[in-house]
């Protein structure tokens, strides 16, 4: 199975500069919590711009090149063919969270059934959005009201 989990502003942007813009630390607190023990499915660039290390998880990097390695020697298992992946996995009984970047959330969209969106407060710079069409096809099944941002879990 695969799940969408994303954090975004209430205009739907993702990111800047390759970076979430912002640090917010109770969202990432929940994506820890959420994705501790599991596998994460991200793109090279959004890996390498990871501030640290995402310890006891299953990293599964989305690239071109056929080898990478990070400064922290933590092991990757590299996807050349994401679309591939995508059909073989979305409807397994293991759960892979696709944790980004723009593209890699873009291109998994059509095999994803679950997506946890992060909805944060932030109106500084923004170069990358989410698209706004994907939430017509699924439903909101939980809605959490946290401190001070809202996690939304959409299904289709």
């Amino acid at each position: 199975m695969l799940t969408l989990i994303v954090a975004m502003n209430q205009e739907g942007g993702i990111g800047l500069d390759g970076t979430l813009p912002w640090h917010h630390s109770n969202d990432l607190k929940h994506f820890k919590k959420t994705t501790l023990n599991q596998k994460v499915v991200m793109g090279r660039k959004t890996l390498e711009n990871m501030p640290k290390i995402l310890e006891q998880r299953d990293i599964f990097c989305v690239t071109k090149q056929e080898k990478i390695s990070l400064k922290s020697g933590q092991p990757i298992t590299i996807i050349n063919d994401f679309e591939g992946f995508c059909k073989k996995h979305q409807h397994s009984n293991s759960l892979y969270f696709i944790a980004g970047g723009g593209s890699i959330y873009k291109s998994a969209l059509p095999y994803v059934t679950e997506m946890i969106v992060s909805f944060v407060d932030y109106e500084g710079d923004i170069d990358t959005y989410f698209p706004s069409f994907v939430f017509e096809s699924f439903k909101i099944v939980n809605r959490k009201k946290m401190v001070d941002f809202e996690v939304v879990t959409y299904r289709r």
